[in-house]
């Protein structure tokens, strides 16, 4: 009789896996052409890696499931299973009465659309005014001392960047991601409110946990630096997320030209 021993069965797991991955990574490439351009092979690979093992652990198994979520990843942001902007994410995730991961992952995907019509709208078209003015008016906005606080001042640049955005999400869950941004920005060190609301504003346009997420590795290097101290990693985090605005406006309007 054969045998097959362990070390083969192990052999045979990872080469699966890794066939899976790369079914992924194909199809993150295929509809995410933007996103891929940006992140090359390499940080899609991690993203897919990263993705693969969030939806296990939400008890997705499945090819269909897994590549679900792995779309609401990258429409969402890598942790929006645990984003206070997205509450309705963990609720449907730990939702006991939706026994059937099948139900659960379509249920959240139902809800996403339903969020991304309201914010990102159609082709794009709110995301994409709402970059713009990332680009524009960004500099205008941090510089702003009419504000007498900082959450004041977060809340009218978030506003004015992403109107659609604010009001899907609503002031109230906006202010608590205001007061989480002021606390984890001053765990790297970020304490002033130039720095303060950078980190603030990249929550609100890429994702709460955009500090951690693989899809924004250089943000991440930056904020960890030890070399870096803090007017510099503000500046520098300043600099890597205009230049992730500028290739996404640059590549949106070459397309809209084309169409």
């Amino acid at each position: 009789m054969l045998r097959i021993r362990s070390q083969q069965m192990q052999t045979f797991e990872q080469a699966a896996m890794s066939a899976f991955e790369l079914r992924m990574v194909e199809h993150l490439r295929t509809y995410f052409p933007w996103h891929y351009r940006m992140w090359g092979p390499e940080t899609a690979r991690k993203v897919v890696q990263s993705g693969i093992q969030k939806a296990q652990d939400h008890g997705f198994t499945t090819e269909r499931d897994i590549c679900l979520y792995l779309t609401l990843i990258a429409t969402l942001g890598g942790n929006f299973d645990t984003d206070r902007q997205l509450p309705w994410a963990k609720q449907i995730l730990t939702d006991t009465s939706l026994s059937e991961p099948a139900a659960r992952i379509d249920r959240l995907t139902d809800q996403a659309m339903e969020f991304l019509d309201q914010t990102v709208g159609k082709n794009d078209h709110y995301l994409n005014r709402a970059l713009l003015r990332v680009r524009n008016e960004l500099d205008e906005l941090l510089a702003d001392t009419s504000f007498p606080d900082l959450p004041s001042h977060a809340l009218a640049m978030l506003e004015k960047l992403f109107p659609q955005k604010y009001r899907t999400v609503g002031e109230p869950l906006l202010r608590g991601v205001v007061t989480d941004g002021a606390q984890r920005s001053s765990e790297y060190g970020i304490t002033m409110r130039r720095g303060q609301l950078l980190f603030i504003g990249l929550m609100f346009m890429f994702g709460g946990g955009f500090d951690t997420d693989p899809q924004l590795p250089d943000l991440a290097t930056a904020l960890k630096d030890p070399e870096l101290a803090a007017p510099a990693k503000v500046e520098k985090l300043h600099q890597i997320a205009l230049s992730y605005v500028e290739k996404w406006v640059t590549w949106s309007t070459a397309e809209s030209s084309n169409g």
